[in-house]
């Protein structure tokens, strides 16, 4: 609602992962070579007789805090996206190989972990239900919900749509499929998305993303 914004560039954050709002906070995932970082961010109001909307929201305080990963099998690569869940903040975690395959299935593990933001570096538990609940993963737009709100989905799966098509063959591959919690298993989704509809009017291939319905 605000009619200008301040964006600010620096190092401290090599490598932009994910982004997600929980407990009031911005969470943002860095990754690089060497560190994983989790950066919290506060927000606060500041008055503004420019701002129609009665305040600019900002950034008072940004804290950083390193991330103990769970050990994993040497070999896969691997992608994690965060979405807020009951409060809490998941991390959703995809294991990939370099099997000959579809997309999809080059994908060897989906492991949910639960972030201990009280803990410096963060540690994570990992669960294995979603207690009935759903998620969606993209790349810029993720989110959980009750099955009931949304007509031909199940509860405890996690809908993946995320990634590159070719030609770009140093991209990672296009995922399109559902990870169910109860018994591990994946499968594709019925649904297809034809690569003319992930293109910019420039012919560059896009990240896909979920649309979600207003509360």
């Amino acid at each position: 609602g605000t009619k200008s914004w301040c964006v600010c560039s620096g190092s401290c954050v090599p490598k932009f992962t994910d982004v997600v709002f929980c407990q009031g906070k911005l969470y943002m995932l860095s990754c690089s070579e060497l560190t994983t970082d989790l950066f919290s961010l506060e927000l606060s109001s500041s008055s503004s007789s420019d701002d129609d909307s009665g305040g600019l929201i900002v950034v008072s305080r940004i804290d950083r805090r390193e991330i103990e990963w769970p050990e994993v099998t040497d070999g896969y690569h691997q992608n994690w996206s965060m979405v807020e869940w009951r409060g809490k903040l998941l991390i959703v975690a995809t294991y990939t190989s370099d099997v000959d395959a579809e997309a999809w299935q080059r994908i060897v593990e989906v492991r949910v972990f639960e972030a201990s933001l009280s803990t410096d570096p963060v540690r994570f538990t990992e669960i294995k239900s979603l207690d009935g609940d759903c998620v969606f993963i993209s790349p810029c737009n993720s989110r959980a919900f009750r099955p009931c709100q949304c007509d031909g989905v199940e509860d405890d799966r996690i809908y993946f749509i995320d990634g590159y098509l070719p030609p770009d063959k140093n991209a990672r591959p296009f995922d399109k499929f559902v990870y169910n919690m109860k018994d591990g298993t994946m499968a594709p989704f019925g649904t297809d998305i034809p690569e003319d509809k992930l293109q910019a009017p420039d012919g560059m291939l896009m990240h896909p993303t979920w649309l979600f319905p207003p509360e």
